[in-house]
């Protein structure tokens, strides 16, 4: 049986934007949830819509067996939002508060669409994520080559297949952040040739000219595109560089400001509070993790062919929305990796040659039936090709 507490008091919150709204609508008062004196408090019944809009992207459990699966609706929003401070100390008082919170306000009579907030919940079906999974898929088992334009491009109908113009539109716009001019980024390569004396040339440490370019994860081959590392020791780890290489790195200049798609991070907003479309901003940052992990898989010589196919599609949505690049995580480094599309706005400053001291290798080991290798989305698609 819940207790009858009719406000909440600024300091029972962690999140900024809602201690914010208490402390420009509340009054000073004693709070009965956290015990603080002379705070800003507020009713229950103006923080219901509040946490009732942040709610609705979780689905109710339902159903007769539906005891023991999904969790309280306060453990979600507690994980997924940080929303509640340490004042609310257990996990019994965080759940009758949020409860509270939910239910202040409604009538029976006249809110019964609302779920049972005293019911489990769960995270809904990523379904912008499996959109774009089903039909990546679709384009990997294709034997014809995408749909190109007069230019050699491939078409906005071709891309269109694979993932709908206005999800992509508004996705990307979402993420997309500026690189200023006169930033550094690295590049590196290994000096593998033992009977060449001579160091590489400036030029040698750019994109490779489009009759060189070996196919990679933003480009196909024969396309010069220029990937570059945040920091000398990511460019060295990217280049899986072994103990005792010489390696070149290049420090390399934009030269003019670069709008980018940010892949490094996925959290959907800071506050879930206040924020329209809440819901796609949610699913977004879950489609948002998926392009970044397949930018920055590790994938084998023997896997290249058609592993790569999922992100230089995805850059090809990217490149026609356009954008001058993507950032996204490092699989090797401690930074992060940048993918330039047109290799001509950047400039080479310098270089210099260092040598690998030491490759430390952190393991565990494999436990009895544990796959040998971590699981991709496209794993059944690897056994057709062989």
């Amino acid at each position: 049986m819940l207790r009858k507490r009719d406000v909440a008091c600024i300091r029972c919150f962690k999140d900024k934007h809602l201690q914010q709204f208490i402390r420009e609508n509340g009054t000073r008062s004693h709070c009965p949830w956290c015990g603080a004196r002379n705070t800003y408090v507020v009713p229950l019944e103006e923080l219901g819509p509040l946490f009732r809009n942040i709610a609705r992207i979780y689905d109710p459990v339902e159903g007769p067996d539906s005891l023991g699966r999904g969790d309280s609706i306060a453990l979600l929003l507690q994980e997924d939002w940080d929303i509640f401070s340490d004042r609310i100390e257990n996990a019994d008082l965080m759940d009758e508060m949020a409860i509270s919170i939910l239910e202040a306000g409604l009538h029976p009579k006249n809110d019964i669409d609302e779920p049972d907030y005293q019911g489990n919940f769960r995270h809904p079906r990523d379904w912008l994520e499996d959109n774009w999974h089903e039909k990546i898929e679709r384009i990997m088992t294709e034997s014809q080559p995408a749909i190109v334009d007069e230019k050699g491009e491939p078409s906005q109908s071709s891309l269109n297949s694979a993932f709908d113009q206005e999800a992509h539109e508004v996705a990307f716009e979402d993420f997309g952040i500026v690189l200023e001019e006169g930033e550094i980024l690295y590049r590196a390569r290994i000096h593998k040739d033992r009977t060449r004396v001579e160091p590489f040339d400036l030029h040698e440490l750019g994109a490779p000219p489009p009759e060189k370019a070996e196919a990679g994860r933003a480009n196909r081959l024969g396309e010069a595109v220029l990937y570059l590392a945040s920091d000398e020791h990511t460019a060295i780890s990217e280049v899986r560089a072994w103990k005792g290489a010489p390696v070149a790195i290049a420090r390399i200049r934009l030269e003019r400001r670069l709008w980018i798609v940010n892949l490094k991070h996925h959290k959907p907003t800071k506050s879930p509070f206040f924020e329209e479309l809440l819901d796609w901003k949610v699913q977004l940052a879950g489609l948002f993790r998926r392009f970044g992990e397949e930018l920055s898989r590790p994938i084998m010589k023997n896997e290249e062919e058609i592993l790569y196919k999922p992100s230089q599609h995805l850059c090809d949505l990217i490149r026609q929305n356009g954008f001058d690049g993507v950032a996204y995580p490092s699989a090797m480094g401690k930074g992060f990796n940048v993918v330039i599309f047109d290799p001509k706005v950047v400039k080479i400053m310098d270089h210099k040659y260092v040598r690998v001291k030491n490759v430390q290798y952190d393991y565990d080991n494999l436990r009895n039936h544990e796959p040998i290798y971590n699981e991709t989305p496209y794993d059944h698609l690897l056994s057709t090709k062989k």
